[in-house]
């Protein structure tokens, strides 16, 4: 996990009753909030042996519309 220093994690809430613990993206500190939207994003883990991209998965914020 090169290059992920600064790593934010957060408890993200899932259908109002299941919460997990992920890695945050493309937010800083900050801006942070209690019941922020977010949305689920690919994250690339690290390239295998057979040079496959391994993927995981982080949380972002997600644009609200009124």
């Amino acid at each position: 996990m090169d290059g992920w220093d600064g790593l934010l994690i957060g408890l993200i809430e899932v259908e109002q009753r299941l919460q997990i613990i992920a890695m945050l993206d493309e937010v800083e500190e900050a801006t942070l909030h209690y019941r922020m939207p977010v949305r689920l994003v690919p994250q690339p883990l690290y390239v295998n042996d057979d040079g496959d991209t391994v993927v995981t998965y982080a949380y972002a914020p997600r644009e609200v519309t009124s």
